[in-house]
């Protein structure tokens, strides 16, 4: 049993190598008294670096000498309220958001208090799938707060 435990180490050791290259073991020193050095290798110091890693200068290159297309400092946009329009529409576009139409109707199916709390099972339906429930978890020392409160009309002028 010991010796496929180690087995199972050492290919789980070699994987990584595998994996990542060799770069995984440039700075283990296969010694007790070997320092580490600041910089592993002169390859791995990076001049561009990016926040989307290895990807940076690629997408950099995309706009290299000209604004993107949706840039609010593009001359084609008259105004912010263009901009605002065409940018969202791209944005929604790209983001491929379904259509689900107004906001669904919901349900109130059950009603509860339990040791302070008042629970709501609510449930609505959206166009597609199944209807979703939600428990709604109100403090009644609240609920009696704000049932004692009147809404402020617009009769009160």
């Amino acid at each position: 049993m010991r010796q496929e435990r180690r087995d199972f180490i050492k290919c789980g050791a070699l994987s990584v190598v595998g994996l990542a290259g060799e770069r995984a073991i440039e700075g283990v020193k296969f010694g007790i008294h070997q320092p580490m050095p600041v910089v592993v290798s002169d390859r791995s110091v990076n001049r561009d670096l990016s926040v989307i890693g290895v990807y940076g200068s690629w997408a950099a290159s995309l706009n290299r000498d000209r604004l993107p297309s949706l840039s609010f400092r593009n001359e084609h946009f008259a105004g912010i309220d263009a901009w605002r329009t065409s940018a969202r529409k791209c944005v929604m576009e790209r983001m491929a958001i379904p259509a689900i139409g107004g906001a669904p109707k919901i349900s109130v199916n059950k009603e509860h208090v339990h040791e302070g709390l008042h629970i709501e099972e609510i449930s609505w339906q959206l166009p597609y799938g199944r209807p979703t429930e939600a428990l709604v978890l109100k403090p009644i020392s609240i609920l009696a707060n704000l049932r004692s409160q009147e809404l402020p009309t617009n009769n009160s002028r």
